[in-house]
């Protein structure tokens, strides 16, 4: 983690970050590092204790940095506009997208449609979540 640290700019101080897929493994590490380096987070993640889990992570050395999170399906236009929202009323915009959402298969059952099902769900939220955030960024630097 120290030497991801070293290499990074510290120019991250202070632009808001969206982590999508943040709470967990490499996403939580990633979430953790960016706040260390004085970025504010807007942590995205499946399951309401793994969003307080990673918060409290990141609240204990990071006082300077402003954080939130919630548990949000970027596949789920209902959910990105509730994203949206908390951007543009807690953050006024967002710098980078990290879009971490994992793909995992708890419920596959090796029938190949749920395969692709589960695939597609995943990627159109990817899709989405990009979409939007990539248009908001747009708006702002212009």
């Amino acid at each position: 983690m120290k030497n991801l640290l070293a290499n990074l700019p510290d120019s991250i101080a202070g632009k808001t970050v969206l982590i999508a897929g943040g709470t967990d493994s490499i996403g939580r590490d990633i979430t953790l590092a960016l706040a260390q380096m004085g970025a504010n987070i807007i942590v995205l993640g499946e399951k309401q204790n793994e969003v307080d889990h990673t918060l409290n992570l990141i609240e204990a050395p990071c006082k300077s940095s402003r954080f939130y999170g919630m548990v949000a399906d970027p596949s789920s236009p209902q959910d990105i506009n509730i994203i949206l929202t908390v951007i543009d009323r807690q953050f006024r915009g967002v710098d980078v997208l990290i879009n971490n959402n994992m793909f995992t298969f708890p419920q596959y059952s090796g029938i190949p449609r749920d395969l692709s099902n589960s695939l597609y769900a995943k990627l159109k939220g990817q899709y989405y979540c990009t979409k939007e955030i990539l248009h908001r960024m747009e708006s702002k630097s212009c």
